[in-house]
């Protein structure tokens, strides 16, 4: 999707990929990651299920997962989606979406998506302005849309090109998105960490493959960064006796922009 600067106006770019899989309160969901952070104050990872038509996404500030999106909803009607407060950044709010109208946005392979065209007392986009939900892939500018006023940095603008196994791949632009699957995309990017040893008990080492320094995040499966460096140069050892056994990601950050995010066991 596009994303303009704050101040700038310059055009960017921010890509949401499904990484894994994990288990929340018992919940199974999908791992999302955001390649860039943007000024919807959302984390550059989520996490999220889809029930049916209905989408749930996860957020720190109840622990739970709360509904975004219900793709089944019909004209005249209304759901109840949560998002954060734009008074108080540490509370969620409910914001009733009605449905104003379908229609149909057609797939290249023939089939199509329905759309709703949306309205609420609230401006879901504090700013951007939509009224349109994609079934299956949600607001026309993306999962969580900015909230201007609140930070300084990228805001995100239109979802330009969509891939998944089942619809395949589009553009809401009119642009032509040239894509490979995450496997190939995966091997063309530059390796910029080296991890030894893997499963890790004690300690982790971190070779760093650039000629400057970058800065080091460990988080777990719900995006809690337990351990972080700033400024390594060639190498690093962290200290991970006291993390629990399990599945970890390092995240590498090179000024401010995440880079490479790897996954890591600790026995």
């Amino acid at each position: 999707m596009e994303t303009r600067s704050a101040f700038s106006g310059n055009l960017g770019f921010s890509e949401i990929e499904v990484i894994g899989d994990t288990m929340i309160n018992g919940q199974s969901a999908k791992i999302l990651r955001r390649s860039a952070q943007t000024c919807n104050l959302r984390p550059t990872l989520e996490f999220t299920y889809q029930d049916q038509h209905r989408v749930y996404l996860y957020d720190t500030r109840n622990d739970a997962f709360n509904l975004k999106f219900d793709f089944g909803v019909g004209v005249d009607s209304s759901y109840v989606m949560y998002r954060m407060n734009p008074i108080d950044t540490g509370a969620l709010e409910a914001v009733n979406v009605i449905v104003d109208s379908i229609s149909f946005y057609p797939l290249a392979n023939g089939d199509s998506l329905r759309v709703q065209h949306v309205s609420s007392a609230m401006d879901f986009a504090g700013g951007v302005p939509t009224n349109v939900v994609l079934e299956n892939v949600g607001f026309d500018t993306g999962l969580t849309p900015a909230l201007y006023g609140l930070c300084d940095g990228s805001f995100e603008g239109r979802l330009r090109c969509y891939e998944d196994p089942n619809l395949g791949q589009f553009s809401l632009v009119n642009i032509d998105c040239q894509f490979t699957n995450t496997q190939e995309r995966n091997a063309q990017v530059e390796k910029l960490i080296k991890l030894s040893p893997i499963p890790a008990t004690s300690t982790l080492n971190v070779t760093i493959l650039k000629d400057h320094p970058v800065n080091l995040e460990i988080f777990d499966s719900r995006g809690r960064v337990l351990l972080s460096r700033k400024n390594v140069f060639a190498r690093a050892t962290l200290p991970i006796a006291g993390l629990s056994a399990g599945l970890y990601f390092i995240r590498v950050l090179d000024q401010d922009r995440i880079e490479q995010v790897e996954k890591w066991v600790k026995w």
